[in-house]
């Protein structure tokens, strides 16, 4: 593997009405969106007021910060049209997604919906991909970087508010809502690579999932392209915090591609799992358990820690910068204490505003 890292981004986003409503028009949306771009950038989601954009694939920091600023500006211009605007927010603070909000005539979400209900999907996340060689390494690595999650969820942590009040957590998308998911969460430990495949087989054979998209772990091997995919952040609206996180989790999985070794986080599944729920509860104020030193510690002076880990791999792949970037937010606090200054008029409409993408 050479130090070209190629990675990609998944954003998905609310859209609402000059109200700061849930306006359900999101398949009219792509469906413009995608008629004037190359490539086919947007997709549908489960519920109709959301929108997602995709970044081709991506060799350096530059140009995917020029195509995450390109996907925005051009689903700004044409949600405009519909007298519409894409906002950067993983739960809306005033409404619920719910059946009225439905994507309908997709065998997918047709399925989804009537299996598994309301819970799945009715919220806006971001999707890092990373590229860190075949299926067998990559499931390697992922082992290895599993107990980084709750890093990514703290940086990322967007959604404070949820049916018009303040959950006193940091990602209630992450705390309220992916437990009640079937199949998300911390991923399962496999030995190999046909192990997991093993594993897929037979939740397709019982009729549990449709396809292995319905595998919504926090990381997970992604089945259409061969990448490592990490679904645990919440969607974020400062476009060059996008491009930070992305560059770190990019680094963390290029360093444990350097350093192969089958690693067993198997009894330390439950820890991170907490670990996972602190960040989320706490973001960037949360106290974690430390799987490598086996002891309890700030989750910013691990962050600080995981960083100097890495500064030397991240100057191989030219993105100090970005790590630099890390550090100014752990400085500035999470997004959702963003969010929480926009709501201290009272008014939760003054929440959305702040998270319409410009």
């Amino acid at each position: 593997m050479n130090s070209q890292l190629i990675v990609g981004v998944e954003e998905e986003f609310l859209i609402v009405d000059e109200r700061m409503r849930l306006l359900p028009i999101g398949g009219d949306i792509v469906d413009a969106a995608n008629a004037c771009c190359a490539g086919k950038r947007y997709e549908r989601e489960q519920y109709a007021p959301i929108v997602e954009a995709k970044t081709p694939p991506c060799a350096d920091s530059e140009s995917l910060l020029a195509e995450l600023r390109k996907n925005r500006q051009h689903l700004t211009d044409i949600a405009g049209k519909f007298s519409a605007f894409p906002c950067a927010l993983s739960l809306h603070p005033l409404q619920k997604l719910g059946c009225e909000h439905y994507s309908t005539g997709d065998d997918r979400y047709d399925y989804m919906n009537s299996r598994f209900g309301r819970a799945v999907m009715n919220h806006c996340g971001m999707h890092i991909h990373a590229s860190v060689g075949d299926r067998e390494t990559s499931l390697t690595v992922l082992h290895q970087i599993v107990k980084y999650l709750p890093i990514f969820l703290a940086l990322s942590a967007n959604s404070p508010f949820d049916d018009g009040r303040d959950t006193q957590t940091q990602s209630w998308r992450r705390v309220g809502y992916m437990p009640s998911i079937p199949l998300a969460g911390v991923p399962k430990m496999f030995g190999c690579y046909a192990e997991y495949e093993k594993y897929v087989r037979g939740l397709i054979e019982f009729d549990m999932i449709i396809d292995p998209k319905m595998i919504w772990w926090d990381i997970r091997l992604n089945y259409r392209y061969p990448t490592i995919e990490l679904r645990i952040c919440d969607v974020l609206h400062d476009v060059c915090d996008v491009v930070a996180i992305t560059d770190f989790f990019a680094i963390v999985a290029y360093r444990s591609s350097k350093r192969l070794e089958q690693t067993n986080n198997g009894p330390f599944s439950e820890r991170i799992a907490q670990n996972i729920h602190s960040a989320g509860t706490f973001g960037l104020d949360a106290v974690i358990y430390d799987t490598d030193c086996l002891r309890k510690r700030s989750i910013v002076e691990y962050i600080q820690s995981v960083l100097d880990a890495h500064y030397e791999f991240a100057v191989e792949l030219r993105k100090v910068d970005s790590l630099n970037r890390i550090r100014q937010m752990l400085k500035k606090g999470t997004p959702a204490n963003r969010l929480r200054r926009f709501a201290e008029s009272g008014n939760m409409e003054n929440v959305v505003k702040s998270s319409i993408l410009n």
